[in-house]
């Protein structure tokens, strides 16, 4: 229902976003917010102008400053609309709101006491808005430009100009109210919305970096880890195994007589089959193995805890069984095999270089023993 009223919401909001800002989520997000706030004023504005014209009763004076209260600030709110879709910059619509909500909240002060004015809290809005929408520069320039604008007001009082002055009376608690309840609810509608989008953007830039992270550690073709990703896991391993005198196994492998396949039926096939070999190596590795392509048909499992020679040599007769199995491409019968190597820390290495050295020659060591390296059956 949320996601219903959401969708809902938003219909009207994109429709003022400028096609090239849809493109990207952050962009998106922030323009969104600046929409939601020209449209949000704009409809708490025409709230209070019916309040004041059904509910509360106002003098001809007054009445005169609602009036312009409400066609200024509805002014900006429809001039700041119309940059953002025709000229596509946000950082112009938000300066021609702020600037007028400034201007109007100036002249309404002009007109009802001066630094005496009840609507002189609303300026509090300008700094908070410009802050958090144009950043911190923004937020110190219109800073200044209301303590400015509060000086000008100080000095006029001081120099006794006359400006016209609300009487308290029975409506002026009612003023003084309206003016509260304005500037800290705007304050909080920005801030809860600006907090939503950033908890939007912290969410989309952690699943961009986790997406990053993957693909700088993962092999495309197969989605298995890769070489950079392996070493680090060898040596987190050793880091670990290190002080408590653990041990585990390394198994290097390639593919045997792998490039004759591949010119013979071209790298499209070449690549199917190394895609099926890391799916099936993948599946009859336990969940804490690590398994990674090092490149071209070379593959490697890291297998904590795996010592035994003797259990490791079993492990490695069932892999090259398994993995034999005929596969079938484009009509093609093919029947891959692999060589196995291994190497067990610390028997036969301390760091990952001579591990994955000591594996690498075990590996062709098998090859040469001809061991389960059987030609490839084709047909």
């Amino acid at each position: 229902m949320l996601e219903i009223l959401r969708r809902i919401l938003l219909v009207p909001i994109d429709t003022w976003i400028p096609p090239h800002a849809r493109q990207q989520q952050n962009t998106r997000y922030t323009h969104r917010f600046l929409v939601s706030i020209l449209l949000g004023t704009f409809l708490y504005m025409l709230c209070v102008l019916l309040l004041n014209t059904f509910v509360l009763q106002l003098s001809t004076f007054e009445n005169t400053l609602m009036s312009a209260l409400t066609l200024g600030v509805s002014s900006g709110v429809a001039a700041s609309l119309l940059s953002l879709r025709l000229l596509g910059s946000r950082q112009i619509s938000l300066n021609i709101f702020i600037a007028t909500i400034t201007a109007t909240l100036t002249y309404v002060s002009l007109h009802t006491g001066g630094i005496f004015s009840p609507v002189n809290v609303c300026s509090v809005i300008i700094p908070a808005l410009a802050t958090l929408s144009l950043g911190p520069l923004g937020g110190i320039i219109w800073t200044t430009i209301i303590a400015l604008i509060g000086s000008g007001l100080l000095w006029i009082d001081i120099h006794d100009y006359p400006i016209p002055t609300i009487q308290p009376g029975e409506r002026f608690n009612i003023v003084v109210f309206g003016s509260l309840f304005t500037a800290n609810a705007f304050v909080a509608f920005i801030a809860l919305y600006y907090d939503i989008s950033q908890r939007r953007l912290r969410g989309q830039v952690l699943e961009e970096q986790q997406r990053y992270f993957y693909q700088a550690h993962h092999d495309s073709l197969t989605q298995l880890a890769n070489r950079r990703y392996f070493i680090d896991a060898i040596n987190s391993a050793i880091k670990h195994a290190a002080p408590a005198g653990g041990q585990f196994c390394v198994l290097y492998s390639d593919l045997n007589r792998f490039k004759q396949a591949n010119d013979q039926y071209g790298h499209h096939f070449g690549d199917e089959v190394l895609a099926r070999f890391a799916q099936r190596l993948a599946a009859i590795t336990r969940q804490r193995d690590i398994v990674a392509r090092l490149g071209g048909d070379e593959f490697a499992v890291l297998l904590p805890g795996l010592a035994d020679e003797a259990v490791i040599e079993a492990k490695i007769e069932e892999f090259e069984r398994t993995l034999s199995a005929e596969i079938i491409l484009e009509g093609i019968r093919y029947s891959p095999s692999a060589s196995f190597g291994y190497a067990i820390y610390p028997q036969h290495g301390s760091d990952y270089e001579t591990l994955l050295k000591k594996a690498d020659n075990n590996m062709y060591r098998a090859k040469r023993l001809n061991r389960n390296n059987d030609s490839p059956e084709t047909g």
